[in-house]
């Protein structure tokens, strides 16, 4: 058993230095799709996006491409006056003026504007954009770990005797974030994947794994989260994020919602986000930038 539990932290451990080898590119253009099912109706609607991964901050067009498809027709309420009767002549006859009823048009952001990055890795692994110059310092990554589970480098033993009692073995306490138990051997896409169960041990908002699905190589292909946003009506909901890998770095490709989505007086029975067309990108973000912080939507604090 405490072979097992071992290698579940092992296997995490790798999952976490495979992601954080690789780094993305300075700047990124991508597509987010929503697609929605509500009743029978399956829809969907795709936002141009990009990110700065060195500032993080991400660009979105505001008009998705279904927005763009079927245009508003209007927004407003019926309403009348009375025109013709007054205190001063009550006889005179009154006239009703009416404002032609115009049905208020629907919201066509599915589940509003999406400001999202395929970068994301709940905190599994913190990969930043690549260095023209340097390549990654395998020391550093092996450093920035230890400092993630408070596992200091162990010191030398002495070479030369001392007058203190020999040292016969290193004690070394780990906080660790989850309990991490492995469940066994799924396929995932064609590959055999490890597949860890999570349980945070504190701050579970924050912590949101529940399962990871890891290649013998370390990269992960599949995700489970408790939620998916801190705010509005993702919060409640269990998510499916599933990663793949372009150009030697791992990206969300796509989530997907785990029960009833509800939004501005909707409810999707089903709820898919995917990323797609990501590539490098040479030309600088546009100069509205007004979604900056929108990125802790999925970052909680």
């Amino acid at each position: 058993m405490i072979a097992a539990v071992g290698l579940a932290y092992g296997i995490f451990d790798m999952a976490r230095a495979y992601g954080e080898a690789h780094a993305y590119p300075h700047r990124i253009a991508y597509s987010v799709t929503i697609e929605v099912t509500e009743g029978t109706h399956r829809k969907r609607e795709t936002y141009l996006s990009a990110l700065d991964a060195a500032s993080g901050r991400i660009w979105v067009d505001p008009v998705s491409d279904y927005e763009r498809r079927h245009p508003a027709t209007g927004r407003g309420v019926a309403f009348c006056v009375n025109a013709g009767g007054s205190a001063f002549s009550p006889f005179q006859p009154v006239q009703k003026l009416c404002a032609p009823h115009i049905d208020p048009a629907p919201d066509q952001d599915f589940i509003g504007v999406p400001v999202l990055a395929p970068v994301y890795s709940f905190g599994l692994w913190n990969a930043g954009p690549a260095n023209d110059s340097t390549e990654a310092d395998s020391l550093k990554l092996v450093n920035e770990i230890r400092r993630e589970f408070n596992d200091p480098a162990r010191a030398a033993l002495p070479t030369t005797p001392t007058s203190a009692p020999p040292q016969i073995a290193d004690v070394i306490a780990i906080s660790h974030v989850y309990a991490i138990a492995l469940v066994g051997m799924d396929e995932i896409r064609g590959s055999r994947c490890y597949h860890l169960s999570l349980k945070p041990l504190r701050n579970a908002g924050r912590n949101r794994l529940r399962d990871l699905w890891v290649r013998p190589d370390g990269a992960t292909l599949r995700a489970r989260i408790a939620l998916n946003f801190i705010k509005g009506p993702g919060t409640a909901i269990p998510w499916t994020i599933n990663f793949a890998n372009t150009d030697g770095a791992q990206y969300i490709r796509s989530e997907t919602a785990e029960g009833p989505y509800r939004y501005a007086r909707r409810t999707y029975s089903q709820v898919t986000i995917r990323f797609d067309s990501i590539e490098k990108s040479a030309r600088p973000l546009p100069l509205q930038l007004p979604f900056s912080a929108y990125l802790k939507l999925k970052e909680p604090t």
